[in-house]
Formats: structure tokens, C-alpha cells, sequence
């Protein structure tokens, strides 16, 4: 299985550069304890999550680094990332796929900082995607969208930031498969 590592925007976008700057902080804190080896000081421990092709939600934290006597400015990584619009690299995906190979990818697996809703337009056998910081009117649209197309959804009672689509049709084959992962999703 070969996976793609890009940044992707929206089609709906009329972004039309080719890269993006991709915020994040040193990896001088720890991500599971918040502690800073640079100060020695620690951060709350979700700090090192909060990263962004935007710099307002780190900025927006900024208040915790100065709790410490820290300046967040100190802390910020500006990395240049290549970016492409969801329907190039599904084309590559797909351009690329040998005849032994599906033409649609196994898994598509969506993390894109409140744009995950706009970019899910294509039919993988999975999709995991965050609906955190999409507008609830687009989520609302994404998972009809997505159930229209035959996809069942599955969200735990909307506690977790992330929904679960799986093709109606890839259940029925791993049910007969003997795979338990559809079980649910087809009982209901």
C-alpha cells in the first residue's frame, strides 16, 4: 500500500499557490506532558496539538505561554508545505493505480483544519474525516452528502471529532468476509 503525505485545499477554494505555511511549535515540549526542555517549564500537554495553516489558533493560545513568562512567538515553527487541490492528487491516486490495483483509494484519511467538509468528494471504501471546526450547516450537508452516495456514518454520539464513513457496499463485503466492523452500522 502506498500512501501520499500532501497538504491539500479545498476545491472550492480559490486558493491557486502551490505551498502553504504550516504553523506548529518546537518540539521542545513534550506532547504528552507539556513540559518545555528550552524554559523547563510546562504547558498544558494539548499545546503541541495545536497547529495549523493558520496562525490564529496557536496565537489564540497565547495566553497559556504566558502564564509560564513565555512569548508564544518564541515558540512558533513556520514550515513550507506543497499543496494541491483534492481532485489533482485523487487524479495522481488514481492515474497512478496499476491494473492489479482498485481504482479508488482503501482509505482516505481527512485532517485539514476546517476545510475536511469541503474536500470530501470522491467515493473510497473509508473515510475518516474531523468535523471539529466544520460550520455545523456543512456538516449537517457533508453526511447527507456522504449517505446519498451510500455511505453509513458513525460518530459516538458526536463526542469524538471525527466521523467514520464506510460504503455500504464494503460493509456487506466484510460481513461476508466475517469482519466485525460493520456490524454495527448494518443493524441499525
Amino acid at each position: 500500500m502506498k500512501s501520499i503525505n500532501a497538504g491539500v485545499v479545498s476545491d472550492l477554494s480559490n486558493y491557486t499557490d502551490n505551498s502553504l505555511i504550516f504553523y506548529s511549535l518546537k518540539d521542545t515540549i513534550d506532547p504528552e506532558t507539556g513540559f518545555d526542555s528550552l524554559s523547563n517549564k510546562t504547558l498544558p500537554a494539548y499545546i503541541t496539538q495545536v497547529s495549523s495553516f493558520s496562525k490564529a489558533p496557536i496565537l489564540f493560545n497565547r495566553r497559556q505561554f504566558r502564564k509560564v513568562g513565555l512569548n508564544v512567538n518564541d515558540y512558533i515553527v513556520e514550515t513550507k508545505f506543497q499543496t494541491k487541490p483534492f481532485s489533482a492528487l485523487m487524479a495522481e491516486v488514481i492515474g497512478n493505480a496499476t491494473s492489479e490495483q482498485h481504482s479508488t483509494p482503501f482509505l482516505v484519511l481527512i485532517d485539514t483544519e476546517g476545510f475536511d467538509c469541503d474536500i470530501v468528494l470522491y467515493l473510497p471504501k473509508f473515510l475518516v474525516f474531523e468535523v471539529k471546526q466544520c460550520r455545523e450547516k456543512y456538516t449537517k450537508e457533508t453526511k447527507g452528502h456522504l449517505e446519498k452516495l451510500g455511505y453509513t456514518l458513525t460518530q459516538d454520539d458526536g463526542r469524538i471529532e471525527n466521523i467514520v464513513g464506510v460504503l455500504r457496499s464494503t460493509c456487506q463485503d466484510l460481513i461476508t468476509s466475517r469482519s466485525t466492523l460493520c456490524e454495527t452500522q448494518l443493524s441499525k
